[in-house]
């Protein structure tokens, strides 16, 4: 996890992915976190790898405070519930 919001009114996690999507970062909703391994520093989530790399690209730290960019994330991720 490189950041966690505090600003925004949509509560998420921003990650480094590292190398399994080439260094880009990706935006988490808090509500996917099902565990925490500070030992470890590892993130578990309830999505798979392939679900997270299909969401709206996050580009800058700005993103996270623009309400079209949020308004995506929202409706990509609660289509994912609907359709589970």
């Amino acid at each position: 996890m490189d950041r966690q919001s505090e600003a925004s009114p949509f509560e998420h996690l921003v990650v480094d992915t590292g190398m399994w999507v080439f260094g880009k970062s990706l935006v988490i909703p808090a509500g996917l976190v099902t565990s925490i391994d500070p030992a470890a520093r590892v993130i578990q989530v309830a999505c798979t790898k392939s679900t997270a790399k299909g969401a709206p690209v996050f580009e800058r730290d700005h993103d996270t405070r623009d309400p079209a960019y949020l308004g995506a994330l929202s409706t990509y991720y609660t289509s994912l519930v609907a359709t589970s």
